[in-house]
């Protein structure tokens, strides 16, 4: 009962995360939008600045994209003891996940419905349901739910994608490998918990596409969190990436923006700037990418972020599919990990 009791309070795990702000400045000069081949070495060379910016860097789309995630009133994971989660066993993990399926960079030529009904479900502890992402009509969650280890669902996409953020909230009473099934219209397959420690999986179904970034944290105060947004070519093996910087608990925490392309040595080099959702600057992005030599346009990208002082304060990890210089659009999603603190 002590047992069940503990995974009860962490059903509405709500995680603190802060960052302070700092003196404002001008905004960032977002220069020119179809650089040459010649210019984007000059651009990965030169720094980003550490000033605050407008609120998603000006850009309507990304503001727009805020708004369809919506988060999930369920029957199973309320609990009116909520400020009691930082007082729980630190022996419990959790592990936060956000899935997305679909047509992941866009594709405005898609006529084909596609559905992806199906469920999640695990073998030991519980699904905390968090938001679902880019639902429309006929898109549901079956709720409400009997079970604290099954979430059905009903979805269906043409051009876009649709989600799920959730988390996993384990059962350490139990001598018992945990398992996360999930099927998802034609995908189905299965994730140990230990995977879900950091997991970065993306994979073709049909003509369309599966992401599922995981991470995992014991049930005490973590910094860390997902991105998601374009990944986007603008000319040869160069171009930007944009879109939002996002909580563990799946709440909106602000944007990114920056360049990908080939160095002065010809290292394929990342860089970029992390803003509050107030455009309180956070952090500079400095890293690398690569193609998978199998998969085409699909690759991965990783690096840390940095403060104000040029210090260390975080990593980040994850995937892109690479979107045409015609659309513009493209995809990415992966997970960041802070190391110390952001006051700097």
């Amino acid at each position: 009962m002590e047992t069940l009791k503990k995974i009860n309070i962490l059903f509405t795990l709500v995680l603190a995360f802060s960052i302070s702000a700092c003196q404002k400045d001008g905004p960032l000069d977002s220069g020119d939008e179809n650089l040459a081949a010649d210019d984007i070495e000059l651009v990965l060379a030169s720094e980003f600045d550490t000033n605050d910016e407008n609120p998603a860097f000006g850009k309507a789309s990304l503001q727009t994209d805020d708004d369809t995630e919506v988060r999930v009133d369920d029957n199973l994971t309320t609990d009116t003891d909520r400020n009691r989660i930082m007082d729980t066993d630190s022996t419990t993990k959790v592990y936060f996940v956000r899935m997305t399926f679909g047509r992941l960079e866009g594709d405005t030529t898609a006529t084909d419905v596609v559905d992806w009904s199906g469920s999640l479900q695990v073998n030991k502890g519980a699904i905390v349901v968090r938001k679902t992402i880019k639902f429309e009509r006929g898109d549901r969650l079956d709720l409400p739910r009997e079970s604290r280890q099954e979430l059905n669902f009903k979805a269906f996409t043409v051009t876009r994608y649709d989600g799920i953020a959730f988390a996993i909230v384990d059962d350490p009473a139990l001598d018992l490998d945990g398992i996360l099934t999930v099927n998802a219209g034609q995908f189905s397959t299965t994730f140990s918990f230990s995977e879900l420690d950091s997991l970065g999986f993306l994979q073709e179904v049909g003509a369309d596409e599966i992401s599922i970034i995981s991470h995992s944290k014991f049930a005490a105060p973590f910094a860390g969190g997902f991105f998601t947004g374009h990944w986007y070519r603008v000319t040869g093996n160069s171009g930007g990436f944009e879109g939002r910087w996002i909580s563990p608990d799946s709440d909106k925490v602000g944007h990114l923006k920056g360049r990908w392309g080939k160095g002065r040595r010809g290292s394929r080099e990342m860089h970029g700037k992390i803003i509050n959702d107030d455009g309180t600057f956070i952090g500079k992005l400095n890293g690398e990418w690569g193609y998978n030599r199998t998969q085409g346009r699909r690759g991965w990208l990783a690096g840390k972020y940095v403060n104000r002082s040029n210090q260390t304060v975080g990593t980040f990890k994850g995937h892109f599919h690479t979107g045409t210089p015609e659309d513009r659009k493209g995809f990415m999603a992966g997970r960041w990990k802070e190391r110390r603190s952001l006051s700097n």
